[in-house]
């Protein structure tokens, strides 16, 4: 066992400062009652606690910083880190017609995420008829929109249940979308090029994101882009990157296992950099949700 709490550090985030699962388990207690009020009072209440953790010395590119967080993690899970981890069981049936944010009837969620996705197509920029694979699609809500604007639209989910999902709420609206299941490393398996490989949301789930950037060059069409948007961003961490403090990636990790990760922006873009990647930053004015960052790959020039 780690001592996975630590001491006299500046706050990355507002709200109360936890330094104990106890705690935690307390807090999302409450959270829970408040998502039986609204979902925006469910995350306004996630929102009001972040939870102390270790301190990380050494290169952040290295075996033993990852490792570092392998261990954390498992203490705040319960249990090791596996990639079926990020399954997610529910009804699809239901979720064809009523899918996240919908599901939540909470125009305030709802209309954040209606934003974010425009923000991010407009940010991407592409031109008609591009291709583009979404890696970690979940819902499948951008996915679904620009197949609708005649983009070749492949996705990629861990999940098969967003695979049918998917399919579904594709042939309600008459558009084509190929889905894949597998992990993010698993991509470069299709051996096919795409015009733009966009994370939304979802890049932070990558267990080994240090060899998930390696691999993107590779599914890449000659001017493809990387796209990263509405990616966990606090340049306040006392860390590079690692796992995430806050109450909602709390609540993810402690009721699903899944992998959450954060990264200071300046980690983020001299990461990218070293990788070989050229990066335009767009900032959504509305809400960050929307904020991407453009990467082209130059690393031969």
């Amino acid at each position: 066992m780690i001592n996975i709490f630590s001491e006299n550090k500046p706050a990355p985030y507002p709200g109360k400062r936890l330094t104990s699962l106890s705690e935690v388990d307390e807090a999302l207690l409450l959270s829970n009652e408040a998502k039986k009020i609204s979902e925006s009072k469910f995350l306004e209440q996630l929102r009001s606690f972040w939870l102390d953790f270790p301190p990380v010395a050494g290169d952040p590119l290295s075996l033993e910083y990852s490792k570092h967080w392998d261990l954390v993690y498992e203490q705040v899970a319960g249990k090791p880190y596996k990639v079926n981890n990020e399954f997610f069981d529910f009804d699809v049936e239901y979720h064809t017609i009523h899918p996240y944010p919908f599901s939540t009837q909470d125009f305030r969620v709802v209309s954040r995420q209606l934003i974010g996705i425009g923000q991010v197509i407009r940010a991407l920029a592409l031109p008609p008829g591009s291709s583009i694979l979404e890696m970690g699609a979940g819902w499948g809500n951008t996915s679904l929109f620009l197949a609708q604007m005649g983009y070749k639209v492949t996705v990629l989910d861990i999940n098969p249940k967003y695979g049918e999902l998917i399919s579904k709420r594709a042939k309600t609206l008459n558009v084509e979308i190929d889905f894949v299941c597998s992990s993010f490393e698993e991509a470069v398996d299709l051996n096919k090029k795409f015009d733009c490989v966009l994370f939304f949301e979802s890049f932070h789930h990558s267990h080994n994101h240090l060899h998930l950037l390696d691999t993107i060059p590779f599914l890449l069409s000659p001017d493809g882009i990387l796209a990263l948007a509405g990616e966990p961003i606090n340049e306040k961490l006392p860390y590079d990157w690692g796992l995430n403090p806050d109450g909602e990636s709390l609540w993810q990790i402690r009721n699903n296992g899944w992998f959450e990760l954060v990264f200071r922006e300046s980690y983020l873009l001299n990461t990218l950099k070293k990788k070989g990647f050229l990066v335009e930053k767009n900032t959504a004015p509305e809400d960050l949700i929307g904020t991407t960052y453009i990467c082209h790959y130059k690393k031969n020039e």
